[in-house]
């Protein structure tokens, strides 16, 4: 789940972001609690570190590094108690988290423990999880039923669109277009900029964004590209928005 989310849980209600406020979209998937100086070789990424500062408070100028090195592992971000060792936040550090846009919250106010938070933390996050394998099993059984029902790939992507709320293009693995929600010339343009955008990346075995832009019109385009693999490569599925300047 998205951190954001997780902080609007009832948990959080006392908490409060200091800095990092544009990091607060990255995903959470498990919270630890740690308060020693090596801690960043217990971190994961998409872990959200509580703490209470303690080792901070005795090597202060360990804070900015840790910082870094959870941004470099992809961390969720920093929840700290700072009151519990008057722990100060030199601005040093606000300004370096909010440059790289990782979030440090407050949470001296929350009156839970640092147990009870991860506790909490973590049962919110399985909940989430619990709904989303619910949600991805009926979506697949929808689709699976359609299939046995001989819709074929054009029904399938037409109701995929349905639900993504947005335009689908699925390609084959020689980048022609097997079927589309939409056959206007603008969806055509769109599908063959992505496809020369995508011919100069190294890499097109994993998921992919797109952001395609017509300076003529002022018109941006967010595209999403998923590679189709069975015991081969397939193809490509494609899914776009188009946003006005």
């Amino acid at each position: 789940m998205l951190l954001i989310d997780l902080l609007n849980n009832g948990i959080y209600d006392d908490a409060r972001v200091i800095t990092g406020h544009k990091g607060l979209t990255r995903e959470v998937q498990t919270v630890n609690i740690m308060d020693c100086p090596d801690i960043i070789r217990f971190l994961r990424p998409n872990e959200l570190l509580l703490t209470n500062g303690y080792f901070m408070k005795q090597q202060p100028e360990v804070f900015i590094h840790l910082i870094r090195d959870m941004q470099r592992l992809r961390c969720s971000g920093l929840a700290i108690k700072t009151k519990r060792f008057e722990l100060p936040i030199p601005d040093e550090i606000l300004h370096e988290a909010n440059r790289i846009e990782f979030p440090i919250i407050e949470i001296s106010d929350v009156c839970l423990s640092l147990g009870e938070i991860l506790q909490r933390s973590t049962s919110v996050i399985l909940n989430n999880k619990s709904d989303e394998l619910q949600y991805a099993l009926s979506i697949h059984k929808k689709f699976s039923e359609m299939i046995m029902r001989g819709k074929g790939i054009s029904g399938i992507i037409q109701s995929l669109s349905k639900l993504l709320s947005s335009p689908v293009i699925l390609l084959n693995n020689k980048w022609k277009t097997i079927a589309s929600t939409n056959q206007n010339a603008n969806i055509t343009e769109l599908t063959a900029a992505a496809v020369s955008a995508l011919h100069g990346l190294s890499d097109t075995s994993s998921p992919t964004s797109l952001c395609l832009i017509d300076s003529s019109l002022r018109e941006r385009s967010c595209m999403l590209v998923y590679p189709v693999k069975t015991y081969r490569h397939e193809g490509y599925l494609l899914s776009t928005s188009l946003e006005w300047s």
